[in-house]
């Protein structure tokens, strides 16, 4: 897709997903049903490429995250899925049901005007205490 007008930065994306059985973590073992989808950006302004990738990235990371403390931001999409399949894989008991840790997180964007960009989180994670679901909406002003 590709979005532009004539004072606003010209914006393309294409839809990418990554599932848990595409990583390395997974592979020969029985890993948690994990699938993240989520669009990647292409701007010729380097700065905000960066911030949108960036803002995507820890809108997942946030998503994934199950401490007490704070997530670590610096992480991209396949490392925070890493980290959260780990604790998966680490923690579940075979009392825990099947789904345990399995979870689909989306992340869609769409133009609200000719100077805003809007990214939705949708996530819903099945955790051994109930289900995590989290819905969350970031503005980005593409004049900034």
């Amino acid at each position: 897709m590709v979005l532009g007008c004539k004072n606003a930065p010209i914006i393309s994306w294409d839809l990418k997903q990554t599932s848990a059985f595409e990583l390395s973590i997974c592979q020969g073992r029985v890993c948690p049903e994990l699938t993240v989808a989520y669009p990647n950006f292409y701007v010729e302004d380097s700065a905000l490429h960066k911030r949108l990738n960036t803002l995507r990235d820890s809108l997942v990371i946030q998503a994934l995250y199950l401490g007490s403390d704070r997530p670590n931001f610096d992480l991209s999409i396949a490392q925070g899925m890493n980290q959260y399949l780990w604790v998966g894989l680490d923690y579940k008991t075979e009392l825990q049901p099947d789904d345990s840790y399995n979870g689909l997180i989306q992340v869609e964007a769409f133009r609200q005007n000719d100077t805003l960009l809007v990214l939705e989180l949708s996530s819903r994670l099945i955790l051994p205490e109930g289900l995590k679901i989290d819905r969350t909406k970031r503005t980005i002003d593409l004049n900034k």
